[in-house]
């Protein structure tokens, strides 16, 4: 459809056009009707108090949560959020210069020569260079961390009740953070311990158990990845990948057949999951033969 007008203009099939397209896609950015940014003066007196009801509501529950998580001054911290700091010109200068030298020398598209001498080969080495040293670099902080913690820290129950919900799911991403670093970098028992330290922070934490699951895959225990795949697909029956590891547990336990009714129930939600495809592939090879 064109409303340009250069190709003549036709009001009735236009308004009959639009009208389809937005029963089809009403979203759809033909049919935005641009207008003027309204100004608070432009506003009506309900309108502003509105607004302002929504800031001073929001401004109290930030209050409130930075209250509960123990930190003082809280109310400076909400205002330094909703009025930041202005920037010096000097700070201006030294954010330009990061901002020079970070940028990528890239070779324009018409420059011939520079990608005569352009090797693929060479370029995707040093990719892979940055990355193993990236790899190293996380290893070494992973060991130094290890280093810091001498005895490993037990959570009892008078802990946990003595930290509000909000605290305790805090913990819990930090130690699930940690984890997911650890299993990056291939150290998987260490992984496996900053799950544990999530889940009895949290144990309602979807992706904690996720994690332990694959965790729990790598280190070949895979009843245990059976159990916390199942209590993820107990609170979300629909959880791509609570259905994508236990599948995998099952197929590592020799239960073939459990496994491909994960796989085929899993393509119900994602039809184009690589992993579940190439799986089904794989096991039905093993059935015929």
């Amino acid at each position: 459809m064109t409303t340009s007008g250069e190709e003549g203009y036709y009001p009735n099939l236009i308004e009959y056009a639009e009208k389809k397209l937005e029963k089809i896609h009403p979203q759809n950015k033909i049919l935005w009707i641009p207008r003027s940014i309204i100004k608070t003066d432009k506003l009506k007196h309900n309108e502003k108090l509105e607004l302002k009801n929504d800031i001073t509501d929001w401004i109290q529950k930030m209050y409130s949560i930075e209250k509960s998580l123990g930190h003082e001054n809280a109310i400076d911290t909400i205002w330094s959020i909703i009025y930041p700091d202005v920037r010096s010109t000097k700070q201006v200068e030294i954010l330009q210069k990061i901002k020079k030298k970070s940028k990528i020398n890239r070779i324009k598209f018409c420059d011939y020569n520079s990608w005569d001498k352009y090797d693929v080969h060479v370029e995707i080495k040093k990719m892979d260079l940055k990355v193993d040293q990236k790899c190293v670099e996380m290893k070494r902080n992973l060991e130094q961390r290890k280093n810091i913690i001498i005895t490993p820290i037990h959570i009892d129950f008078n802990l946990n009740a003595s930290l509000s919900g909000i605290e305790l799911n805090q913990i819990a991403e930090q130690e699930k953070w940690k984890g997911n670093e650890a299993f990056k970098v291939g150290d998987y028992q260490e992984a496996l311990h900053f799950y544990n330290f999530c889940l009895q922070m949290n144990a309602s934490n979807i992706n904690g158990y996720n994690n332990r699951a694959i965790t729990f895959i790598k280190l070949e225990k895979y009843e245990e990845a059976l159990e916390d795949c199942n209590i993820v697909l107990k609170i979300e029956p629909t959880n791509i990948k609570g259905l994508l590891r236990r599948a995998l547990a099952l197929e590592k336990l020799g239960n073939k057949d459990q496994a491909i009714v994960d796989y085929i129930h899993l393509l119900k939600f994602q039809p184009t999951n690589n992993n579940a495809m190439e799986a089904l592939k794989r096991l039905s090879i093993k059935k015929k033969q």
